[in-house]
């Protein structure tokens, strides 16, 4: 940058103002990182550029992009983007009461929203780490969305879903 004050100064005083900011590093000099984490700066990436060259970097600074986007749209309540083996998927979590794992395909995951079924090929396990807080997600088979249902009856063991759907 070649100023009074380098990329860590820098961070530091946007961390002070914003701890959301995506902040991405990219650097030639590798040594840094460990004065970074002892900033506390938490970047959401560190590029290493070969040779000091920027062009070294160009595919992997596109790709962390593409996960800030991926970020920032998934913050959006209405719908949930993720990556599935047959590339992104929305997941409308408004219309979303639950979702399960399909016996015989570990790969496999069926949506079941208010009015349909969907499949995403990705793993229930994987889904459990990226959803929101308002899904119950210590089921082994299924993960819910606590804020479709409308009661739960736990004599008959049945949970109730707004728009009159169910699960047992």
């Amino acid at each position: 940058m070649n100023l009074d004050y380098d990329g860590i100064d820098l961070a530091k005083l946007i961390r002070k103002k914003n701890r959301d900011s995506f902040i991405i590093f990219v650097t030639s000099d590798s040594t840094k990182s460990l004065e970074i984490v002892n900033n506390q700066i938490t970047p959401f990436a560190y590029i290493i550029k070969e040779d000091n060259l920027i062009y070294s970097v160009d595919d992997e600074l596109k790709r962390v992009i593409q996960q800030v986007q991926m970020k920032i749209e998934n913050q959006n309540a209405q719908n949930y983007i993720v990556v599935s083996r047959s590339g992104k998927e929305v997941i409308r979590l408004e219309h979303l009461n639950y979702l399960e794992t399909v016996g015989g395909n570990r790969f496999l995951t069926k949506l079941n929203y208010k009015r349909e079924e969907r499949f995403i090929n990705k793993k229930l396990s994987e889904l459990r780490k990226e959803l929101p807080a308002n899904f119950f997600k210590e089921f082994r088979s299924y993960i819910i969305n606590l804020n479709n249902i409308s009661s739960v009856n736990r004599t008959i063991g049945m949970v109730y879903f707004k728009m009159g759907s169910f699960w047992n």
